[in-house]
């Protein structure tokens, strides 16, 4: 990835890391370690980032893309009232998806995908079953295209997104903490709960 980018970061609101982690506890480290490493590794790749908190409105969301127009949005919610979020874009923006349990997930990781993206229109990432979708960049929209996050939604987003679909497979992108046989998988390769 070469452009140095406008970067909305969605977050919980009570998940809004502090500017600098000096000072907190260990408990509270872990806390906001997920959104701090991602939030600081953009930053210091030199993207222009800003982080809205956010559980039941969607208001915000739009009122800030539509002001800020940011390049990308990067998800960090795990859920949003309890439903599946989808921010339409009518200008041509892009969209990054990327579940927020993959620990071991990289600037290198989320840069390969991004730049699968601007070659076809759309790259993905499964777990590492195979099975799930644990990133999704978008530059081309198709205009009749909704998410498909759930029970295999791998292959619904393949079906969705056709022959265009670009396939990145990057452990630290599938490697997802879903079960305790995939947090060992992740602790055998150095990620320390």
């Amino acid at each position: 990835m070469k452009e140095n980018l406008r970067v909305l970061v969605l977050c919980h609101p009570d998940g809004v890391p502090p500017a600098t982690m000096e000072g907190l506890s260990p408990k509270e480290i872990d806390f906001y370690k997920t959104e701090y490493d991602v939030i600081t590794t953009l930053v210091e790749l030199g993207h222009e980032v800003r982080v809205l908190g956010v559980q039941y409105d969607l208001k915000p969301i739009r009122d800030t893309i539509e002001a800020w127009k940011p390049d990308v949005v990067f998800n960090l919610l795990i859920e949003f009232h309890g439903e599946g979020v989808w921010i339409e874009s009518t200008d041509g923006r892009r969209f990054l998806v990327i579940h927020g349990d993959l620990p071991l997930v990289s600037a290198e990781d989320i840069s390969a995908l991004i730049d699968a993206a601007n070659v076809s229109g759309c790259a993905i990432t499964p777990d590492r079953h195979g099975l799930g979708t644990n990133a999704l960049a978008l530059t081309r929209l198709p205009s009749d295209f909704t998410f498909a996050f759930g029970p295999d939604s791998f292959a619904l987003h393949k079906q969705r997104l056709g022959s265009t679909l670009a396939l990145v497979q990057r452990n630290g992108l599938a490697c997802d903490i879903d079960t305790q046989d995939d947090l060992a998988q992740a602790m055998a390769q150095n990620f320390k709960p």
